[in-house]
């Protein structure tokens, strides 16, 4: 938070808490007050019924913008369990592959259509 939102809050609030503390005083002297002091009163709680609302809107995008990044951050996560399934698949399969080579080194020929059935015997374990 720079210097000059931290000032531009810290007046809002004295000004906030000056009100508040009119009001109080207008309200314990609701029976005798003046036009003036009346109006005074009505402008205050107007006030006050403002800073309340948009305080609650503030409060709602902040509750909002928390869930949008609580669910980014579940998708993230899911995302990042299916890559490690993907890559577990992936290095199964390329032991299955190795394990297939070692076993046909003797042989110098190996077919391609050998490979994709080691592969596809790996498909049907997992």
């Amino acid at each position: 938070m720079t210097p000059r939102t931290m000032a531009a809050r810290l007046t809002r609030g004295r000004q906030r808490a000056e009100r508040r503390d009119t009001l109080l005083v207008l309200l314990a002297r609701i029976d005798s007050l003046s036009p003036t002091e009346a109006a005074l009163l009505v402008e205050y709680v107007h006030a006050e019924l403002d800073a309340s609302d948009h305080l609650r809107a503030t409060i709602q995008g902040q509750q909002t913008a928390m869930q949008d990044a609580a669910d980014r951050t579940r998708a993230a996560e899911a995302a990042i369990v299916e890559a490690e399934r993907d890559r577990d698949q992936a290095v199964a399969a390329v032991v299955n592959v190795r394990a297939f080579l070692e076993r046909r080194a003797h042989n110098v020929a190996v077919a391609p259509i050998d490979v994709l059935a080691a592969l596809d015997e790996h498909q049907e374990q997992t």
